[in-house]
This record gives C-alpha cells, structure tokens and sequence, in this order.
C-alpha cells in the first residue's frame, strides 16, 4: 500500500527538536566540561567492525532501488554501542544491567559519486515515543534527578509495558547473536519500510566471561578470533496506519502479520577489533538516519526529528572536541588495523 510520507519536520516539531538539542547541549556541558564529549545517547562504544555488505540479485523488482538496485558486495564499518554511558555490573547475573543495544553500519562507495549510506539498529522492536513533543518530554525526564517524576511520567504515558521489557530482557553474552530493529520508518522506492538484522543459527556461539564495564567486548573479541559471524537483512513492507505506524514508534511492526523479506545479509569476518587504534576512530564517526542515498530517507516526524537533532549533536560534539569529521571512504576502510 502506498502512503503520503513527510519530507520535512513540521514547524511546532522543529521548535520541539530545538529544545531537546538545548537538553542535550546543557547535559553534555555539565557532564564533560573539561572531558572529551561523547555522545548523549549510544554513549559506550563495543567496537568498530570491518565488515561486507552484501545485497542480493534476485529481489522484488520493486525493492530495487538505490543500494539495493543490484546484487553487489560493499565494503561497510559497523558501530557496535550501548545506550548508557557505562555497564552496570552485579556479581549477581540477575542484576546486572540489561542495557539495550545499537548497531550502525555505514555501507561505503554505494555509485560513482562515492556516496555512503547509514543503517541504525536497536536491539528493541519499539520505543517509548508516540511524537515529537513526546521525545522533547523524555529527554527531559531523563535527565531530571527526581525519580518519582519520571516514573510517573512513563507510567502515565506508557503504563507497565516498558518496565515489563526491562524485566523481562536477557541478559547479553553475544551482541552479534542479538535482533536487531531499525524501529523508525524509511523510504524504499515508492515503499516505506522497516528494516530488521536476524542473526544466522552459527552466530549463536556463547562465549562465558566474567561480568565486568567491558564483558561484552571481551567476550565478542574472543567469538570474532574464532569465527565470521552473518547476519540476515530484511525489511518489513508497510501496510496500513493501524497494524504498520508511522509516527507511533512504541507499536511495533508484528512479524505475524508483516513478514521479513531478506533482500541481503551482512558478513562479518574474523578479526582483532579491540584495540586503542579502532576504539580512538570510532568517536570521531557519525553514523546519523539522515545520512543516506536519496532513495532511503527517514519518514515520520519522529524520525526526520532524529535526524535534525543527530546532526546537530554532532557537529556540536566535534567542535567541543576541535575534531574534523573524517572522510569515510574505502581508504579510510583499508587504513582501519
């Protein structure tokens, strides 16, 4: 089905996007001053990754467009991240912090203009945000110290359904052996779709470490020593309003009645990923929603809101760390150790 999609934020929503980057810019000066600034969310890198993008010939006719317009392998650097800025540890398993999980992947030199296009997953099929005014409200809970205000907000909003996926949530051992959501909306031709990463039966290897702030690197450097890891990528084909929303990203897209089409898969080989040389790299990248081939850009407020303040954030980032952004090419690629 076909669907009117918005390019462009709506005034109201750029003045709310506006509030959460002053948010964001405040949080950032107390927290750094003097530090280098991270991010604000996605803050503690798990690694940068060399990796393979491969798209397959034989999809939809109707899929093919932009980097899916033929079957071709791609160089590609995966970010791998959790979204607090530390891992919470307990001696105990049951305690310890069941973060949720990122995964950005930047497919490089996609057409003879050396463009690059961004895929950015979650390891949750839906978040704790039906609008834009509602994305300005959390960030602002978030970053209050009065608990009983937050929770109240969440509640109000949201009831037990997010504090149940916390409980409920695994605890990680393998980031590669985890599902992983794009949550918000994108163009695909005339489509708009959701994008889905199903990791492969040989990716669930377990790998048993102590519980520390870095067990899940640990553990993932020793599974990338042993063995290539694959992914399979798929996207989910929008419907209608009420079983496929748009704007409402706590809804997720059910795969009972919006199946997975794999159109590709992502390859990950062997490889020493940890070491100070990849860790220091990574904080200088931008991996944004925003940063795609014309063909595959963010629709939803929601998501064009994402996008204004990713860039925006950025920048901002880098100048406080009187950082350039690097060009992020196949050189870049083959100079990564």
């Amino acid at each position: 089905m076909k669907r009117h999609f918005e390019r462009r934020l709506s005034s109201e929503n750029e003045n709310f996007a506006k509030e959460i980057i002053c948010l964001f810019r405040e949080q950032a000066d107390k927290k750094y001053k003097k530090e280098k600034y991270l991010r604000n969310f996605h803050t503690k890198s798990n690694g940068l990754l060399k990796a393979e993008f491969e798209v397959y010939d034989n999809i939809p006719k109707e899929f093919k467009k932009g980097v899916f317009s033929v079957g071709k392998k791609y160089k590609s650097i995966i970010r791998l991240s959790n979204m607090s800025d530390k891992e919470k540890v307990s001696t105990k398993r049951h305690l310890a912090h069941k973060d949720h999980r990122g995964l950005a992947i930047k497919v490089l030199n996609i057409n003879n203009k050396g463009e690059n296009q961004d895929f950015l997953f979650l390891s949750v099929p839906s978040l704790p945000l039906k609008s834009v005014s509602n994305f300005r409200d959390i960030i602002h809970f978030a970053y209050t110290k009065n608990t009983i205000n937050r929770l109240n907000y969440f509640f109000k909003n949201f009831k037990f359904k997010f504090l149940k996926d916390i409980l409920v949530r695994k605890l990680d051992f393998n980031l590669l052996d985890v599902l992983y959501y794009s949550v918000t909306p994108y163009v695909l031709g005339d489509c708009i779709i959701k994008y889905k990463l199903i990791p492969q039966k040989d990716n669930a290897f377990f790998n048993q470490v102590n519980i520390d702030e870095d067990y899940l690197i640990k553990s993932l450097s020793n599974i990338l020593n042993k063995q290539d890891m694959v992914y399979d990528f798929c996207i989910q084909v929008f419907k209608n309003d009420k079983s496929t929303p748009i704007d409402d990203i706590s809804k997720s897209w059910d795969d009972e009645k919006i199946p997975n089409i794999k159109i590709g898969q992502l390859n990950i080989c062997k490889q020493n990923f940890n070491t100070k040389e990849r860790f220091e790299i990574v904080e200088k990248l931008s991996f944004s929603p925003n940063n795609t081939l014309s063909e595959h850009k963010p629709v939803g407020q929601i998501n064009l809101c994402r996008s204004y303040v990713y860039e925006k954030m950025y920048a901002y980032r880098m100048s406080k760390n009187n950082i350039d952004q690097p060009k992020v090419d196949e050189e870049f690629y083959n100079n990564i150790i």
